[in-house]
C-alpha cells in the first residue's frame, strides 16, 4: 500500500489531500461519503488529488511520519513538496466544501 501513496504523492504540481484511516473507525466511515464527493469532484484536476490510505495496519509509520495520531486524519501534501499539513478541521467540518478548500488552497476552517 505505501507504493501506491508514495507515487500518488511524488507526482510534480500536484497537491494531495490523504485521508489516514481505519475502516473499523466510525469516524471515519461517517467522514467517508463527503470524502468520496470530493474526489469525484476533483477527479478530472490534473493539480489535485484525493487519496487514501489505512493507517490503523501501518501506525509505525504514519505516527512518526506524518504525526497521525487518531483516525481519520486528513493531511495536505502540497505541489511543492512541503508538506504534509495536518487537516485542524473538528469532526463538523469534514464536509466536500471545507476540505476541498484546504486541498485547493490550504486554508483551515
Amino acid at each position: 500500500e505505501r507504493d501506491s501513496i508514495d507515487s500518488v504523492l511524488k507526482q510534480e504540481g500536484v497537491d494531495v489531500l490523504a485521508v489516514v484511516y481505519a475502516p473499523w473507525c466510525k469516524f471515519c466511515q461517517a467522514a467517508e461519503e463527503e470524502f468520496e464527493a470530493l474526489a469525484a469532484e476533483v477527479g478530472s484536476d490534473e493539480a489535485l488529488r484525493v487519496a487514501k490510505y489505512r493507517g490503523d495496519t501501518d501506525r509505525d509509520f504514519v505516527k512518526p511520519e506524518w504525526g497521525v495520531e487518531s483516525f481519520p486524519t486528513f493531511l495536505r501534501f502540497p505541489a511543492d513538496g512541503s508538506g504534509p499539513v495536518k487537516y485542524t478541521g473538528t469532526e463538523e467540518q469534514r464536509d466536500r466544501a471545507t476540505l476541498g478548500a484546504f486541498l485547493r488552497t490550504g486554508a483551515q476552517p
